[in-house]
This record gives C-alpha cells, sequence and structure tokens, in this order.
C-alpha cells in the first residue's frame, strides 16, 4: 500500500502485538530503500519520498562504511612484527613450548581477534631462527662472565658432569665465580653460574679424552684458550671418566656424591637393608596403583595429613633414603590404618611387604639418624651463597653426630635419642656410616683439600674462631698457618724492602674470640635449615681450646687484622660483609671472591640436566641434537 505521494504506508502501521509491530520495523529498515528506489525508477516518487531515500542511502552508506574499517586488518610495519617474533620465541623457550606452538588454528585465531588482525603468531623456521640468536646471546653472556672474572684477577672454576635419558646424553659444563656490581648506589657481591657448555653426545663413547676434547672446545667457545691457566678448580663426579678427563685441571670431587657415597655404607649394611627394600617396594605399590593411592589420600585425610605421593626411593637422586624413610614416618599412622582397613586382593605387594612394629622403629630412626646428612647434603648446593666455606661445619658435625656414643636428634620433635635407644641394627650401620665418613674426611683426607676448606672457612667471617667438631687446637693453628700463608704467597702486595725476606717466619694468629650468641646454645636445637641453627645444634660436639697469647709483628698483613677479628653473627650475609669491608681489606677481599666463588658441589650441572630433561621430554624424541643445545643456551640466557 502507497499513500498518494509514493511514500507508503510500511512507517505508519498502527500498533498491533509486538511480534507485528517488529515485522513491520524490520521490512521499513530493510526493504524500504529498495521500494522507494523502484517507485524512483517507475517516476512516481514523490519529492518527499525522494528526500527520505536519500536520507536513508545515506544511514545505509555510513553503516557500510563502518563495517569495513572494523574489517580492515592493522598492517604492522617490518620491525613491529620482529619484536613480536621475537617475543614469541622467548616465551616458546622460557616456557619450554614447542617451536610449533604458534602454528596452531586455536592460537592464530586468538591472535587474529587479540590484535585486529595484525599479528597471527610465526611459523616454527622463524621461531627456531630467533632461537638461535637467543643462544648466541646465552654464549656471550658467558663470555663475557669469563673475560669479567680474569680481568678482575679471579679464575673461574668449573663444574660438569653427564647425564643420559631415553636415548639422549648430555655433557653438562658450568662456570662459577663471583662478580661485583652496584646497585643503588650500595655495593654488592653475586654469586653466578653460567652455563659454558650443553654438548650433545649420544653418538659418542664417553671416556676421558672425549670428556678433555668436548670441554676443551666448549671452553673455546666462551674464551678459555688455557684451562689449564684460567681455572681455579674443577668440580666434577666420581666417575674414572669424568677424572681423567679433568685430570689437567686442579680437581677436587663433589661433596654431595661423596656424602651419597658414604651413605651407601648405611643402606647396605645388612642390618638394615632389608628394611630399606621393604619401605621401597611399600612406596612403589601406592605410587604405582590408582586404588592403592586414591585409599592411603582416604587415610591421610583422616588424620590431618594432606592426600600426597610417598617419596619414592631413586638410587640416583641424593639424600634419596632419608626422603623415604622421612615420608613412611609422616604417613606411619595412615599407613597402619590402611593395613587394618584393607584385605582386597589389589592390596597383596602391600601385604607382603608392610612393616612390623620394629621395622617401624628402624625406618623412623633412619630417618633421624640420616638427617644431618640430608641437611648438610641440601645445604651446600646453593646457587645465590658460597659453599665451599660451609663444607667442615656440615661434614665435621655431621661425623660428630654420627658418633657411637653421640645423641640423635629427632628433627620432627627435637628429642633426643641417646645411644641405648638406637635399636642395635640402626647402630650397627650407623656405626659403619660413622667409620666411612672419618675415614674420608678426617684421617685419609688430602692434605691439599683440607688446606683449601680451612682457608675457604675462614673466609666466613662468621667461623673466624672454627667452632667446628673435631677440630683440635692443632688444627685450628695449621688453619690459621695456611690461612696466612696463602695470603702472603699468592694475595698480598709485596713491598720492595720485602721482596727477599719472603714470608718465612709469619707467626700464628691468636684464637679469635667467640661471639657467643653465634655458637653458644642448647645442643637439641631444633634445626631450620640456616647455618646459625646448625652450628648450634653441634656446638656441645666442638671442642674449645685456650687461647695463646699472640705475637704481634711491627707491621700486620691484611690477613693477620683479619684473623683477629670478632666472629660475625651466624646471621650475617658472607657476600655482603665482604663487599662492604673490601675497602678494608682490599687484597683479602680478591682472594675472598677466588675461594668462596668456588662451588662445593656439582649441582649445578644437575640443575642443567633437570632442565633437559623437560626439553626432551617423551613427546620429544626426535628432537636434533643441535636443536637441544640451542635451546637450553636460549633458555640459560634469562637466568
Amino acid at each position: 500500500a502507497t499513500n498518494a505521494d509514493g511514500t507508503g504506508q510500511c512507517g505508519t502501521a498502527p500498533a498491533q502485538s509486538g511480534g507485528t509491530q517488529n515485522y513491520w520495523t524490520h521490512l521499513y529498515v530493510h526493504h524500504r530503500p529498495v521500494w522507494l528506489a523502484l517507485k524512483k525508477k517507475e517516476g512516481s516518487l514523490t519529492d518527499v519520498g525522494e528526500t527520505e531515500l536519500q536520507l536513508l542511502d545515506s544511514l545505509h552508506k555510513g553503516r557500510q562504511k563502518l563495517q569495513e574499517s572494523s574489517r580492515t586488518k592493522i598492517k604492522l610495519p617490518k620491525e613491529g612484527k620482529a619484536v613480536l617474533d621475537r617475543l614469541a620465541a622467548e616465551a616458546i623457550v622460557k616456557d619450554d613450548l614447542d617451536f610449533s606452538h604458534f602454528e596452531s588454528q586455536a592460537q592464530q585465531r586468538l591472535l587474529d581477534a587479540a590484535t585486529n588482525g595484525a599479528w597471527t603468531g610465526c611459523s616454527r623456521v622463524t621461531v627456531a631462527a630467533e632461537v638461535t640468536h637467543l643462544a648466541a646471546r646465552g654464549v656471550e653472556n658467558c663470555t663475557s662472565f669469563h673475560k669479567e672474572l680474569l680481568d678482575g684477577g679471579i679464575k673461574p672454576t668449573s663444574s660438569s658432569d653427564l647425564w643420559s635419558k631415553n636415548g639422549c646424553a648430555l655433557l653438562g659444563i658450568l662456570s662459577h665465580g663471583i662478580l661485583k656490581r652496584e646497585e643503588g648506589g650500595t655495593k654488592k657481591w653475586i654469586m653466578k653460574e653460567m652455563l659454558s657448555g650443553a654438548v650433545p653426545c649420544r653418538k659418542e663413547r664417553h671416556t676421558g679424552k672425549w670428556v678433555e676434547g668436548a670441554s676443551e672446545i666448549a671452553w673455546k667457545r666462551t674464551g678459555i684458550d688455557k684451562p689449564a691457566e684460567q681455572f681455579f678448580k674443577g668440580k666434577t663426579d666420581r666417575g674414572s671418566n669424568m677424572i681423567k678427563g679433568y685430570e689437567n685441571l686442579p680437581h677436587d670431587a663433589c661433596t654431595d656424591h661423596l656424602i651419597e657415597s658414604d651413605i651407601a655404607e648405611y643402606t647396605e649394611d645388612p642390618a638394615v637393608k632389608s628394611v630399606l627394600s621393604k619401605s621401597r617396594a611399600v612406596v612403589g605399590y601406592f605410587n604405582s596403583s590408582t586404588i592403592g593411592k586414591a585409599d592411603l589420600g582416604k587415610e591421610q585425610e583422616s588424620v590431618g595429613l594432606p592426600a600426597a605421593s610417598l617419596t619414592q626411593d631413586v638410587v640416583t637422586r641424593w639424600r634419596s633414603t632419608h626422603d623415604v624413610c622421612e615420608s613412611m614416618r609422616v604417613n606411619m599412622q595412615p599407613l597402619l590404618i590402611y593395613d587394618v582397613k584393607n584385605t582386597v586382593e589389589h592390596a597383596k605387594s602391600f601385604k607382603e611387604n608392610k612393616l612390623n612394629i620394629t621395622e617401624w622403629q628402624i625406618i623412623n630412626q633412619t630417618a633421624a639418624v640420616l638427617s644431618p646428612l640430608a641437611e648438610a647434603s641440601t645445604i651446600l648446593e646453593g646457587k645465590h651463597y658460597p659453599t665451599s666455606n660451609l663444607v667442615l661445619p656440615y661434614i665435621y658435625g655431621s661425623i660428630a653426630a654420627l658418633a657411637p656414643d653421640a645423641a640423635t636428634t629427632q628433627t620432627w620433635d627435637n628429642q633426643l635419642l641417646l645411644a641405648n635407644d638406637l635399636h642395635a641394627d640402626v647402630a650397627h650401620a650407623q656405626k659403619c656410616l660413622h667409620i666411612a665418613m672419618e675415614a674420608r674426611w678426617v684421617t685419609n683426607i688430602d692434605k691439599e683439600k683440607l688446606r683449601f676448606l680451612c682457608v675457604a672457612t675462614l673466609l666466613d667471617p662468621r667461623l673466624l674462631s672454627l667452632p667446628i667438631p673435631l677440630f683440635t687446637p692443632e688444627m685450628k693453628k695449621q688453619a690459621r698457618d695456611d690461612f696466612l700463608s696463602e695470603f702472603d704467597m699468592n694475595w698480598a702486595p709485596v713491598p720492595a724492602d720485602e721482596a727477599a725476606e719472603g714470608a718465612a717466619g709469619v707467626p700464628a694468629a691468636e684464637d679469635s674470640p667467640v661471639n657467643i650468641m653465634a655458637v653458644q646454645v642448647p645442643a637439641a636445637l631444633k634445626r631450620d635449615g640456616s647455618l646459625g641453627s646448625w652450628m648450634l645444634s653441634v656446638s656441645h660436639l666442638s671442642q674449645q681450646p685456650a687461647t695463646p697469647a699472640p705475637q704481634q709483628r711491627v707491621s700486620e698483613t691484611e690477613a693477620e687484622k683479619y684473623l683477629k677479628l670478632v666472629p660475625e653473627l651466624m646471621t650475617t650475609d658472607v657476600l655482603d660483609w665482604w663487599a662492604t669491608h673490601e675497602a678494608e681489606f682490599p687484597n683479602l677481599a680478591r682472594m675472598a671472591r677466588q675461594f668462596l666463588g668456588c662451588p662445593a658441589t656439582s649441582a649445578s650441572a644437575e640443575r642443567v640436566f633437570s632442565l633437559a630433561g623437560r626439553l626432551y621430554n617423551d613427546l620429544r624424541q626426535h628432537m636434533a641434537d643441535g636443536t637441544l643445545e640451542e635451546r637450553m643456551w636460549a633458555k640459560v640466557k634469562f637466568d
């Protein structure tokens, strides 16, 4: 229907039901322009209709233009795309993602919507190229690290180890040292470890000769041309191939590897071996049985424990025996409840290996006996603080705590187990462990190694009085003599008029005054993982010799002045202390940077292997060796 002027009646329909009204509105909005255009074509459109048509046409064109602009993709400049590609590669490296991550349709749709079509991700080829650049920057960072240390008269320390998994093998090599920085006007010393080699070697025979050659190639890539001269020490495990490969470097075995070798004397003792074997079987059952794990979880929650898996004993994992015994001890009550409630066939493996009351006693006491070594091992793996200065306090403290007549502290309730309280089998295994550690670290320790450890310990201002169990007055005097000798021979400036005299006849410094707050507390203090709580817990085992009368020199060296200082509190940060006192002891500070920058363990290599394990997982079994190496270099670039 139309009006006389040809404008029609669509827009003036009387109000009716909602459905009818919506229909007419739709017809007016979408079909009115067409109707008016037809009228115009016939020549029957009035002036009023012409005005309406122009208005509707203008509105339509505006709406169409808006829609077209919303669909227009933003064009990124070349530099902008390069930045996004780099950030994408960094995200893939940091989160251990596949190179093809941004090739998935879901990711592309997400990025298309988020950037209005400006960027939809990058291909695996682009990511691989960016990772290569990141890896090159990682190598450059290590090269700069080596140069900074060597230019400052400090030699880096190297640590390395071999790793294999699922047909992949890798030689991990790291460098260690202390860097000097200034933050907000404050001088800082910073412990640093840098990847200096990640050498894939699945097709190589891991002989000592190959280890030596591969290490030299890796070092040369990062600016080390003469490793025998430029490295302070080499740190590896006790593998014959690693020892052979590093025989031309001053070599020192990883302390944690040595601890684990000694712990084997305990775990392999027939008196406790069968009980430990049964505990592994119990843990293995609950970690492999879905039903068993669920049932145990219910019993854990019923006694107020979180539902959690038991710790599995793994031969190659440090502290493994202690951790499985501690896990069993913590879950003793839910395990006993589970034993009473469950008689079904699927629990047969558990029933065959369940522990009786005597065996539970052995497990609990084993957790207590091995706890000092577990704590020592953990502390000596530190990454952000010096560790060579802590070897003697923790190792000698552990040996003293393992003595047959010493009381054993139950770390979970701070109760003391006297020698007579230990089960005979535990006491026998403990004696074997004590004999092994005493032989390695006290009776038969290499003199040069002990000298190094004593110097490192004395460079810790908290340990100037050497409050170490088993240290006799003669050992303390020798330690101070070695300290002074090391300084005089290698670090002290030689005055022209004294050059011919040498360092002979330097007297030993007096025993430093003991800071009571630092070492003197009850023996059964609960350890919290700090050096202070450790030293307090073993202070009753230390010998306190009489202080000899000091001998004076006309002029004292920095080392002599330092040894006369009152020991700092155990809460003191060693690196901050040296950064603050560097101006007072400039030459001794260089000696401290050298010795304290040397790690006690090769735990850094183990951390690298954990990274390699995440990269070379079950879904990436065909990863090329070069890709794995570049990904590791790119990853550590962010550390």
